[in-house]
């Protein structure tokens, strides 16, 4: 099952409607001058589509004639800044991915350890997970094997349900801590 596209944004759609007004390229005008104007005309029809009298400023009359030039320009421009930030964006998500993939293969049983022993983890596990007795270090991690559902924490670097549910209480710890 494949996900539904995302409405497009109204700038996404009015690039879209210019990127068809351009399709193909820009049309290959007749361009036709005399002591007072420069007329371009349709190539196919000789419709006359645009008149730009001399009299105009000179960077009106630039503006004019090379618009469609520079829109071009500017679509290709855009396309290649898109390329680059998919890029950036691929790369990043590659870096995610390695990451989590770090992460799931790290000493669970160690980082468990470590983090047991931490003041703030274990006034966690006394307000929110009812550690009754932290006057040693046996009673906290006795509380967080209960929590855990595991004997051992060598079971964190062995078991996936067992690592989830420490991810997950470590997440919990997190923000709680993120809390004010």
């Amino acid at each position: 099952m494949t996900p539904a596209a995302s409405p497009k944004s109204v700038n996404q759609r009015r690039m879209d409607r210019l990127r068809a007004t351009l399709s193909g390229g820009a049309p290959d005008y007749r361009i036709e001058a005399d002591a007072d104007a420069t007329r371009l005309y349709e190539p196919e029809t000789g419709a006359l589509v645009v008149t730009v009298h001399h009299a105009a400023a000179h960077i009106d009359r630039d503006r004019v004639l090379a618009a469609i030039d520079n829109i071009d320009w500017l679509l290709g421009c855009y396309d290649r800044l898109i390329e680059r930030l998919r890029a950036k964006a691929d790369a990043v998500a590659a870096r995610q991915a390695e990451a989590e993939r770090q992460e799931r293969k790290a000493d669970l049983a160690r980082a468990c350890a470590i983090e047991t022993q931490k003041p703030a983890f274990i006034r966690f596990l006394r307000e929110c997970h009812d550690l009754e007795d932290a006057s040693d270090q046996l009673r906290i991690d006795t509380r967080v094997r209960s929590l855990l559902k595991v004997r051992s924490r060598t079971e964190l670097n062995t078991d996936p349900d067992a690592a989830a549910r420490w991810r997950s209480l470590r997440a919990e710890f997190q923000a709680w801590m993120a809390t004010p």
